[in-house]
């Protein structure tokens, strides 16, 4: 307001502002709630009482702490409703401006004062009256033109600002009021600070995911270690084994080309001692059958091997698959407990590899040995 309530300048403005009022309340081109409005504002202006002018005035109001009229009509916010006002005032009349924007400019000036000291006020009384003004005067702010509401919108988040800062400095202490300060000041190093967080975050978040990605290559390394080691180990017996196989092979075909060829010669001769013969002949075949039952006995050994190899294999295999096996799955046996279970079968089932599944090239060996002592047998008897 441009004055304060208190004042005599106040009461003869407020009386100027009543009459041209009530002198337009009475005509019939006024619609039915622009009347209302017109009759709230009377009806405060009259009515107004020394308790509630004392407490406007005391109270630190932004726009109604005036120095001087002339401040008031200009250069801040509500200077336009308030030279408005300084005119009808002057003129004590209309005379070149219409009712509407005198009627916009009484509403949001003395709206300003009331809603402010509504939130600053402690006394129940006091602050019931300026609540229910405010209501008041919000029911009908629909009617107020879209500059003045406009100005009223930015009324109702700038003055609860306002009042939220003086509070806050009225009960904080100066050290920190201070604290606040140098928070304000350092505004740009702190979000340059979290900003450089969120991206080691994010690096952390990067590295986590890769080393989780990688765990199943590490984990139980010792583990797997033995299990290479052991493989290393079968592979050179392996190789030893493969290499009997190939000498104990070799012989026994230079044995056979070797008394076909013997046989050859002395059957070619005329005089023949079927004895010497004889001899030579079961001599080799003891000879075949001792280097074949080594034969055997290293084919075995190759397939024992092998089999060992292959289990060892499987469980290198499972030390890469087994070290989160039980985490992953452990939200899912419930509900899926036989396919689990299944699963499980198939994956931990040993590798069995059955000699008796292989082709046996020695099978018929005892037949053989059979037969060729019977025939010794008839030889010697003959």
């Amino acid at each position: 307001m441009l004055y304060k309530y208190s004042s005599s300048e106040f009461k003869n403005l407020r009386k100027i502002l009543c009459d041209i009022l009530i002198e337009e309340l009475s005509k019939e081109s006024l619609s039915k709630e622009l009347k209302k409005l017109v009759e709230i504002l009377v009806h405060f202006l009259n009515v107004i009482d020394e308790n509630i002018t004392d407490f406007l005035d005391k109270a630190d109001l932004e726009y109604n702490s005036w120095t001087d009229v002339h401040i008031a009509a200009s250069g801040n916010l509500l200077s336009s409703y308030n030279h408005t006002i300084l005119r009808a005032e002057n003129e004590k009349s209309l005379n070149g401006f219409k009712f509407k924007e005198l009627v916009d400019a009484i509403y949001v000036t003395i709206y300003a004062d009331i809603y402010e000291a509504s939130l600053i006020c402690t006394e129940t009384g006091i602050k019931n009256y300026l609540n229910k003004t405010v209501q008041d005067f919000q029911y009908y702010s629909d009617i107020l033109s879209d500059d003045s509401f406009k100005r009223l919108s930015f009324l109702w988040f700038s003055i609860p600002k306002r009042v939220f800062d003086i509070h806050l400095k009225q009960n904080l202490s100066k050290e920190s009021l201070e604290n606040i300060k140098k928070l304000q000041e350092n505004e740009d190093v702190i979000t340059k600070n979290i900003e450089t967080s969120k991206k080691l975050l994010k690096q952390t978040q990067d590295l986590k995911n890769t080393l989780e990605e990688q765990r199943s290559e590490y984990n139980f390394v010792s583990l797997s270690k033995g299990f290479t080691s052991l493989k290393d180990v079968k592979k050179k017996e392996m190789d030893d084994e493969k290499t009997i196989y190939r000498i104990l092979m070799g012989c026994i075909i230079l044995i056979i080309i070797a008394k076909f060829l013997w046989s050859i010669f002395y059957l070619s001769q005329e005089n023949i001692n079927n004895l010497i013969f004889i001899t030579a002949t079961v001599s080799t075949i003891f000879l075949l059958l001792v280097i074949l039952y080594f034969f055997r006995i290293s084919l075995s050994n190759i397939k024992s091997i092998r089999s060992q190899i292959l289990q060892i294999d499987l469980r290198i295999t499972l030390c890469q698959f087994i070290h989160n096996y039980n985490l992953d799955t452990e939200g899912l046996r419930e509900g899926m407990k036989e396919s689990f279970d299944n699963f499980e079968k198939v994956i931990f089932a040993p590798i069995v590899a059955n000699e008796d599944q292989m082709p046996n090239t020695f099978d018929g060996l005892d037949q053989i040995t059979n037969l060729l002592s019977s025939i010794t047998n008839k030889g010697k008897s003959s």
